[in-house]
């Protein structure tokens, strides 16, 4: 008889957007994509508020300046 294996496998879900850069050969990005969205998700909202209020702004002038 063949012993069982104490190991169990689990199965993963697969992301779309995982499988996506796995086919474009670049697995890392996804996996900066989570770890950058565990980091979010640990700093308090009002940073996250500010942050998106500066990125507006950059936006906003980066707008104005090329409709100048």
């Amino acid at each position: 008889m063949n012993p069982q294996p104490s190991v169990t496998l689990q199965r993963q879900k697969v992301n779309i957007l995982q499988l996506f850069f796995f086919l474009l050969g670049a697995p890392h990005i996804y996996g900066a994509i989570k770890t950058a969205e565990r980091r979010r998700q640990q700093r308090p909202p009002v940073l996250q508020y500010a942050a998106m209020g500066m990125l507006a702004m950059a936006i906003a002038s980066a707008a104005e300046m090329w409709l100048l």
